[in-house]
Parts: structure tokens; sequence; C-alpha cells
């Protein structure tokens, strides 16, 4: 018997990238989107116009260097993929500030998957539901 596991790593992060139609999204998923969302939180931003080489090497230095606000960046990004809202953020980073910070943080960074967010939500609320690319019904009453 062998027991096998597969890691699809990123799966998620990919997939809000392409609802979102945000390929920058995409490309810092597959390179580190939680150093370079802490990079931002410190004040310290990366450039998505440098080669992936450059920013893999700049934000493997934010990983080293920022521990704390890179594990909030981890814990945030995923708990916001499909836009948590702030009491609930809160409870996963510890504080109503730290939730709105880092909604306003992740917003400024990735605009294209806000508003794909925004608009999910406001279709799902006016439609009563939502449907899968497979074409499986989501009913919200």
């Amino acid at each position: 018997c062998r027991l096998v596991e597969i890691d699809w790593r990123g799966l998620q992060a990919l997939l809000v990238a392409y609802f979102a139609g945000d390929p920058d999204y995409a490309r810092i998923c597959e390179i580190d989107v939680h150093s370079y969302l802490a990079a931002l939180k410190v004040g310290k931003p990366a450039d998505l116009s440098w080669d992936d080489e450059k920013l893999t090497a700049y934000l493997k230095d934010i990983k080293k260097k920022y521990p704390l606000e890179r594990h909030l960046c981890k814990t945030g990004n995923h708990a916001d993929a499909f836009d948590i809202q702030i009491p609930h953020l809160a409870a996963v980073l510890g504080s109503k500030e730290e939730a709105i910070a880092f909604k306003a943080l992740r917003s400024r960074a990735f605009p294209k998957i806000k508003a794909w967010q925004t608009q999910t939500r406001l279709r799902a609320h006016f439609d009563g539901k939502l449907q899968t690319p497979f074409g499986n019904l989501r009913y919200f009453w």
C-alpha cells in the first residue's frame, strides 16, 4: 500500500487570480504573496516590474527579516481570499484595527481582487445565488 499526498500549492490563490482577471496577483502568488504583503506592511514595498529572480530574492529577505509581519499577512491573506468580513478577520488577526488595516493594505495591493470580491458579493445579494463554472448553484436566502 502507498499513501500519496498531493499539495495543490497556491491553487486557491491562483483560482482567485483567475476569477478576478489579475495576472499580477497570479504571478506574485507563485513567488511569495505573503512576503509581498509584509513588505508593503513594513513600508519596504517590492516592485512588480522587477524580474522574477530579483523579486524572489527581495521577498526571501523580507521573509527572513520580518517573520511576525509575514505571519500576520499570510494568515490574513488566506482568510481574506474570499472576502471575509471585519469581525471574522479580527478574530483571526487579533484585533479589529489589525483587520481593518489588513483589508486596506490588501485592497491597495490588489485592486482587481477587491473589485471581483465586491462584484461577486453584490451578484449573490441581488440574484440570490451564485453559479460555479461547472454549473453548480449555491442559493443565498
